[in-house]
C-alpha cells in the first residue's frame, strides 16, 4: 500500500499523472487536503523535464500499532528513495497512519517531512504524526484551510 500510494504520488508530481486517493483514503478532509498538496508540488516541480522512474522503500523504515477503542491503526514511516529518469533522484521521509475502516486499510493522516515540503510550510515542523482521528476535528481542519488560503 505505501509503495503504491507513493509512487502515484510522486508520479503526480513530477510527471503530471492522474492519482486515485479514493483508493487510499476515505476520510474527505485528508483526501481535499493531499489533493491541493499534489496540486501544489506539481506547480512547483512538474515544469521540470525530470520525471520519475521509480521509487522504493528504504531498508530503515519503521512500523508500530497502537491500540484503541477503535479497533487500533498503524503508525508507518517510510524513507523513501525517489529515482528520476535522467540520472538522478532524492529521498525524503513519509509518515502515515493506518486504520482498517469497514474492512478496509485506509490512511487516516499523511505527513511528509523536510524543509522544503508542502507538510512543513503548511502543518509545521517536528509534527508528531499519532493521532487517527486528527482529520476529523473540525477547528483544526479549518486553522490548517486557513493557512493554504
Amino acid at each position: 500500500m505505501g509503495v503504491r500510494v507513493l509512487t502515484d504520488y510522486y508520479k503526480a508530481v513530477w510527471n503530471g499523472t492522474a492519482i486515485d486517493l479514493e483508493r487510499f483514503i476515505e476520510n474527505e478532509n485528508l483526501k481535499q487536503y493531499i489533493e491541493t498538496k499534489v496540486q501544489s508540488q506539481h506547480d512547483k516541480y512538474g515544469h521540470f523535464n525530470d520525471k520519475v522512474k521509480h521509487i522504493e522503500i528504504r531498508d530503515d523504515w519503521e512500523a508500530k500499532f497502537t491500540d484503541d477503542e477503535d479497533g487500533g491503526f498503524l503508525y508507518l514511516s517510510l524513507p523513501v528513495a525517489i529515482t528520476k529518469y535522467h540520472g538522478g533522484g532524492y529521498g525524503e521521509g513519509t509518515e502515515f497512519l493506518i486504520r482498517n475502516v469497514n474492512g478496509k486499510l485506509v490512511i487516516v493522516d499523511w505527513y511528509t517531512g523536510g524543509k522544503d515540503t508542502y507538510d512543513f510550510m503548511v502543518r509545521g515542523d517536528n509534527v508528531t504524526v499519532d493521532n487517527p482521528d486528527i482529520w476529523n476535528d473540525s477547528e483544526w481542519v479549518k486553522t490548517l484551510d486557513n493557512k493554504i488560503d
